[in-house]
């Protein structure tokens, strides 16, 4: 599981480096080339974390559920989307200091992202809906999913973008 997530990590960084330099036409193939590229690399990551006590859980014959698995599996495919887009809004709209990092960075190089594809307004709804649907995905879970619930509000409000 992890040697597939460094995998699909590191194939995620070669198609980053690649949409440097490669200008895409369509804002429908733009956006899923963006949706790939995040899947690959903050969603793999994410994906083996929520994966990880499911294995173990289940090398220890405390069987989870499948529906179970395929809710956890749904939240960290949607979370790790909203991780990433999130990360993107915090590139635009806020300054190196609260990032960390140099404000930017993406459009500097003309890498596509949902900002510069939707535009802001488009983005920030589009980060609400994925945390809608990732925190959707943990109602089977009957209020015992909390953490993974603070975890989405905390993400989305680190953006600091309130309109929806």
């Amino acid at each position: 599981m992890l040697s597939k997530a460094f995998e699909e990590l590191c194939l995620g960084q070669v198609l980053d480096v690649e949409s440097f330099s490669t200008n895409l036409d369509h804002t429908e193939d733009s956006l899923e080339a963006i949706k790939s590229r995040h899947q690959l690399k903050t969603g793999a990551l994410i994906l083996a974390c929520v994966e990880a006590p499911v294995i173990v859980l289940n090398s220890e014959r405390c069987l989870v559920k499948s529906e179970y698995i395929q809710a956890l599996r749904s939240f960290g495919v949607e979370f790790g989307a909203l991780f990433q887009l999130v990360d993107d809004l915090i590139d635009v709209v806020h300054p190196a200091s609260f990032s960390g990092k140099t404000a930017a960075t993406d459009s500097r190089h003309g890498l596509p992202t949902y900002v510069s594809l939707l535009g802001l307004d488009q983005a920030i709804a589009l980060a609400h809906a994925l945390h809608r649907r990732a925190t959707a995905s943990l109602a089977i879970f009957e209020g015992r999913a909390y953490f993974h619930h603070q975890l989405c509000d905390e993400v989305l409000r680190r953006s600091r973008v309130q309109t929806a």
